[in-house]
């Protein structure tokens, strides 16, 4: 399988690049060694979770990098750090393994490469025998522009069957949005969030936002409004509000409150105005 096809001539310039760090693992390992766990066998790039499990139309799974390898992991941001998604559920369960394989991309780009589309193509399969499709995630804890990676038009023209997608706190004008790859805005704290979030709005595409339990539940009687903790399937919606509920952080470096991850309700309520406005002037037209 020709794999290189897919790598985009200046693809190196968005990877994550190799810091000292200190690690159990030796920084100059080989490629094997690093995709290779404690017990001998091999990682698999993709993975699954509690919540792409949910639904039953699409086999989804995701990439799971380390976000503090290296600003490029996870360009934008910033108070998040602290109180990260990586401090959640089972994630701190597996440090180790998001390391390892930021560390193995970083090192051999090709190797990884072609070993995530060989993932991608026999999960293609798969999903043939069962009649459904695939949805993969390439950016389960990290913000890495793939689409200046790979080609995602031959990838996807290749693998019909499937769909590409992301969380990202880019702005829309760092992104390249195509038909092969759909795009959330995460919302967060940074003085510019809103107005980036209302442009990924404008552009047909979701914005993601982060609740208290109270204000979730008063957020699921808005119009426009999608409820995240159904599923992951966010390349099913265009111009709507995707709310989340704050996960428990089980390493406590953060908090959620302080970091102003949580978002107050009256920015969903700007939010829904201002797909109404955009409605309404459509209608004018």
């Amino acid at each position: 399988m020709n794999t290189n096809k897919y790598l985009l001539a200046d693809y190196q310039l968005y990877l994550p690049r190799m810091i000292v760090k200190t690690f159990k693992e030796d920084p100059r390992s080989s490629f094997e060694d690093l995709m290779t766990n404690n017990s001998g066998s091999r990682y698999n790039i993709l993975s699954g979770s509690t919540k792409f499990r949910k639904g039953q139309e699409y086999i989804v799974k995701g990439v799971y990098l380390d976000p503090h390898y290296s600003k490029l992991v996870c360009a934008f941001s910033a108070s998040c750090k602290h109180s990260c998604l990586i401090n959640t559920g089972h994630m701190p369960r597996h440090q180790t393994k998001r390391y390892k394989l930021t560390h193995a991309l970083s090192l051999y780009p090709e190797k990884f490469i072609a070993l995530l589309i060989m993932e991608i193509a026999m999960l293609s399969i798969e999903a043939s025998f069962k009649g459904v499709k695939v949805a993969i995630r390439f950016n389960g804890t990290s913000d890495i522009r793939i689409e200046k990676i790979l080609n995602l038009a031959l990838l996807k023209q290749d693998y019909p069957n499937v769909i590409f997608y992301d969380y990202t706190k880019y702005p829309l004008s760092s992104r390249n949005v195509s038909n092969s790859y759909h795009l959330t805005y995460s919302i967060d704290e940074q003085h510019k969030s809103m107005e980036r979030a209302k442009q990924y709005l404008d552009e047909g595409l979701p914005v993601a936002i982060v609740l208290n339990k109270e204000d979730y539940k008063k957020a699921l009687q808005f119009p426009f409004v999608t409820d995240g903790e159904k599923d992951d399937y966010r390349f099913k919606q265009g111009s709507e509000v995707v709310i989340l509920k704050a996960k428990t952080l089980t390493y406590r470096q953060g908090s959620y409150q302080e970091d102003g991850i949580i978002r107050p309700l009256k920015e969903v309520t700007e939010l829904v105005l201002h797909i109404t406005e955009n409605m309404l002037q459509s209608i004018n037209q």
